[in-house]
């Protein structure tokens, strides 16, 4: 009754698995146009449960999963695992332009046709001749977040002096969820007792069903005869059976064998179940070979306006302003023709979706010559190896692979400014970094010696991209540096 309870708690608390992650690179164009290129699907299933799951079939935009077993307590990811034909985003994005005394005020409406609610952010380069913003927040860069209901829309508005200039490309966030219907197995609790009287062999099959849902159960019993201990005759069928339990019913056979052999009995329930998996679809960008899962492109824009002429003499009024004169944006002619997508020669750092907290850090720009006073410690193996190896590459923007524990304000400042490109892995995702996943020999390796998986995983990745590596721990860095990784070990650890 315990596993009864505990099974039937899980069931509860999990009623839905995610399943599936579809990955579409886009630009949107603010004339509520987008370009799709490259769409895949990436099967990224995980069962929460303490027991496996078989056979398990889910359909997803008119194409079929088949994933024969997936243990318990698991994780199965497979990417890509299909290319999909591309499909717009139920999401489009439209501004308008009007003078307002001696400036130009250019408003951005983003509309959400999809069927729930949708998180989208928005993040453009100040111009230079910015005034205000008005329904975003202005930094270094202009903001705008919100949460654009169902069927709604939301607009935010930029007000810039002068009448003539433009609006950056922008970085476009957000993610849809949805769900797909999805069939498994699972195996049900089986017992088999034996008892002999004579040559009289009796099996005793017990099935019990521990979820909390009623099911149709396909079971199967058979037994061999022992010859010798490496001999033993055919399969010899005893049941086939299909029926429905109830949640928690149990149901029992019997069988008698007569042999003056010793019979081996075997059985297997398996029950069929359906439900729902997670599907979220992300936006990603294409830059410098890498994808960006979880943002995309929004087009910047060109604006023109002819200034008011003067009024008339003897009193007249003079006229209103003229229309405004803006070209028309819209997305290349001719879309650029995806080249068929081959697997990579090397490992290539691929960016994906991560959902970490970290608060809002304003990145400073730390002279050069203080930059080692950041850097805490070096390890006296490494020191020398620093100006040359370590200290010219963050100059050069060459990007340093991190380990989670290394952030905190003043290092992650540090390293934005210095190596722009930041590395992480699974085990160690940061927003706005791009993942890695290491050779999993080599992760196992480091394990072996004593390392948790985050640093085992960071330190492969190092060696495999050739880039430093940052942490505060100083285990980590020591066994770094003695595998060939040059270590930047910071303050915090």
């Amino acid at each position: 009754m315990r596993l009864l309870a505990f099974l039937s708690l899980l069931l509860l608390i999990y009623p839905s698995m995610a399943c599936i992650y579809e990955i579409r690179e886009v630009v949107f164009y603010p004339n509520a146009t987008q370009e799709v290129g490259r769409d895949w699907m990436v099967v990224n299933f995980t069962n929460p449960y303490p027991f496996n799951l078989y056979d398990v079939n889910l359909s997803y935009r008119n194409d079929f999963v088949y994933i024969p077993l997936i243990p318990a307590n698991s994780n199965l990811k497979i990417d890509p695992y299909k290319t999909l034909s591309p499909q717009n985003f139920p999401l489009s994005i439209t501004h308008t332009a009007n003078l307002q005394g001696g400036a130009v005020n250019i408003i951005y409406t983003i509309k959400n046709s999809y069927s729930r609610d949708v998180d989208v952010s928005i993040e453009i380069p100040k111009p230079a001749n910015f005034l205000s913003c008005i329904g975003c927040q202005a930094g270094d860069t202009l903001t705008f977040h919100s949460t654009i209901p169902a069927g709604g829309e939301k607009s935010f508005s930029i007000l810039v002096s002068g009448y003539s200039g433009e609006i950056s490309d922008s970085i476009l966030a957000f993610k849809l969820k949805d769900s797909v219907p999805v069939e498994y197995g699972v195996e049900l609790l089986l017992s088999i007792e034996k008892k002999r009287a004579g040559n009289e062999w009796y099996a005793t099959f017990r099935i019990q069903n521990p979820l909390a849902q009623d099911v149709n159960v396909s079971f199967e019993a058979w037994y061999v005869l022992k010859i010798d201990d490496y001999t033993f005759t055919d399969r010899e069928s005893l049941y086939n059976e299909t029926f429905q339990l109830s949640a928690g019913e149990n149901k029992t056979f019997q069988s008698v064998v007569e042999s003056d052999k010793t019979p081996v009995f075997y059985a297997r329930a398996k029950a069929r179940l359906a439900g729902q998996c997670e599907v979220t679809i992300f936006p990603a960008t294409f830059s410098d070979g890498n994808y960006i899962v979880g943002e995309a492109v929004l087009k910047g824009l060109g604006y023109q306006f002819t200034p008011p002429g003067g009024g008339g003499g003897g009193g007249g009024g003079g006229g209103g302003p003229p229309p405004p004169v803006l070209p028309p944006v819209q997305p290349p002619a001719q879309p650029p023709v995806q080249p068929p997508v081959q697997p990579p020669a090397q490992p290539q750092p691929i960016s994906l979706p991560v959902s970490v907290s970290l608060p809002a850090i304003t990145v400073p720009e730390i002279p050069a010559e203080i930059v080692e006073g950041y850097i805490a410690i070096m390890l006296p193996a490494a020191y020398a190896l620093f100006m040359s190896i370590v200290f010219v590459p963050l100059m050069t923007r060459r990007g340093v692979v991190v380990t989670s524990d290394a952030v905190n304000a003043q290092n992650y400042a540090l390293l934005r400014a210095y190596g722009r490109r930041i590395y992480t892995t699974p085990s160690n995702a940061l927003p706005g970094s791009i993942i890695i996943t290491p050779d999993e020999e080599l992760v196992e390796r480091f394990v072996g010696m004593g390392l948790r998986r985050e640093h085992a995983e960071s330190i492969a990745a190092a060696i495999m991209i050739k880039r430093p590596l940052a942490t505060t721990k100083k285990e980590v860095a020591e066994i770094a540096v003695r595998n060939g990784c040059v270590p930047l070990l910071l303050r915090g650890g």
